[in-house]
């Protein structure tokens, strides 16, 4: 299941959903809103998507340093091809372009604080959304 399929959820508990982006590639991220032909799979284009020109995101979840793979990430002992080998399964539309090593994350935040956080150690591992869907529940209930 991917996150944004939660998304009647967060709403429901009024929790918002926000994507930030490092790059911006025109068919790249067409075809992330698209979700490889199934509108919404990934994002939707009502769910806000925003360019994060200077990095800050992707800096603050390395502590003010981006955090970036190494190239052993790409050897053919790495998790990283085991995943890229699902995905290719999952996803009709994947690539490889772009950047491609700094490092992802996701944080559920609120006026008090950081409640939830996730950081990218391996390439494709994103944040587990029901952990994330559990953390928004726990938010709204304090």
């Amino acid at each position: 299941m991917r996150l944004h399929a939660l998304k009647p959820k967060f709403d429901a508990l009024g929790c918002n959903l926000v994507c930030l982006l490092k790059e911006n590639i025109p068919e790249q991220v067409e075809s992330f809103l698209a979700g490889s032909g199934k509108h919404g799979e990934f994002w939707g284009a009502d769910t806000p998507l925003y360019m994060d020109n200077d990095m800050a995101f992707f800096r603050a979840l390395g502590g003010g340093k981006l955090r970036k793979g190494g190239l052993s990430s790409f050897l053919p002992f790495a998790g990283f091809w085991k995943r890229y080998a699902k995905i290719k399964d999952d996803v009709a539309d994947h690539n490889l372009e772009g950047e491609g090593t700094i490092k992802g994350g996701l944080y559920v935040v609120s006026k008090a604080g950081i409640h939830y956080e996730h950081f990218e150690k391996d390439f494709g591992v994103v944040a587990p959304p029901e952990e994330v869907l559990a953390a928004c529940e726990a938010v709204t209930k304090k």
